[in-house]
């Protein structure tokens, strides 16, 4: 952005070929454009990255509050591990809270 206002102001305030100027401002314009793009890109993936950390901790927590052995089917602990259940003809794959999908055959 800088080197976009460098060269307007400098346009303004030194006579130069109209058209070499607009084809240099373009250039800077979209490298501009560029990298605002890439920019929005890495803050994206850095905020989903902070969700997944919030949500794997919130996890772990709720992992951390069973201080019992499972010895039957656990409700509450289904809802907190499990984000999906995907059954097809031959599988069943099961998504959970922190992304791991574990496929099992039926066949």
């Amino acid at each position: 952005m800088e080197l976009i206002r460098k060269c307007v102001d400098e346009n303004a305030h030194i006579a130069q070929d109209q058209d070499e100027y607009n084809q240099r401002r373009e250039g800077l314009v979209a490298r501009y454009e560029t990298t605002k793009g890439q920019l929005d890109g890495v803050n994206d993936e850095k905020q989903a990255r902070i969700a997944k950390r919030e949500s794997m901790k919130q996890f772990i927590a709720d992992l951390n509050g069973c201080s019992r052995l499972l010895k039957e089917f656990d409700e509450p602990l289904w809802y907190v591990t499990v984000e999906t259940v995907t059954v097809s003809q031959a599988t069943v794959a099961f998504t959970f809270k922190d992304g791991t999908v574990i496929e099992v055959n039926l066949i």
